[in-house]
């Protein structure tokens, strides 16, 4: 498996390495979104290839992946202390679910490329001490973001980042991803 991932795969990797690795920090919903959206933006800056496949949408708090905002949504504001499973599905005939199984965290062979691992990880050490709301204003700037933000503001709902979007941005605005890292 390689690129692009599993938007949860990715948020279960960030948040086993903050619990694990990241001595007296946490991450909760709000700053895994944002940090997943700075990862995007940086594998296709750096790449041209999405680090995880499913959409990243425009809200109010800024760039969403619903899949991980509903995997985690349960933890609510507070912080995320475990990864959780995913339902996947399988051509397994015996599977417990007909063409599904639940897949628990595993990093080395869900994300098995170690320069996918690194970039996850520079870009965590980077952001995790910021102010989830300072990341949030942070987004709020860009104009890919602005754009839509009338929208946003009226209810405006299922309103996507496209990849291309999010590259150019960072590409041509100037407003380089590696200067948040």
């Amino acid at each position: 498996m390689s690129a692009p991932y599993n938007p949860v795969y990715v948020a279960n990797y960030i948040v086993d390495y903050v619990n694990e690795k990241c001595e007296g920090k946490s991450i909760n919903n709000l700053k895994l979104q944002k940090i997943l959206y700075f990862i995007q933006a940086r594998k296709l800056v750096e790449s041209g290839e999405p680090m995880f496949s499913g959409e990243i949408q425009k809200w109010k708090l800024g760039p969403v992946s619903p899949d991980v905002y509903h995997t985690f949504k349960m933890y609510g504001s507070r912080s995320i202390n475990d990864t959780e499973p995913v339902l996947v599905s399988t051509d397994d005939p015996d599977a417990i679910f007909s063409g599904y199984e639940i897949h628990h965290f595993n990093a080395e062979t869900d994300i098995p490329n170690p320069m996918d691992r690194t970039l996850i990880e520079e870009t965590v050490d980077k952001l995790i001490d910021e102010n989830p709301f300072d990341l949030v204003e942070i987004t709020h700037q860009h104009e890919i973001w602005k754009v839509d933000e009338d929208k946003i503001n009226n209810g405006g709902h299922n309103i996507s980042y496209t990849n291309d979007e999010i590259k150019n941005f960072f590409t041509n605005s100037g407003d380089d991803v590696r200067i948040w890292l």
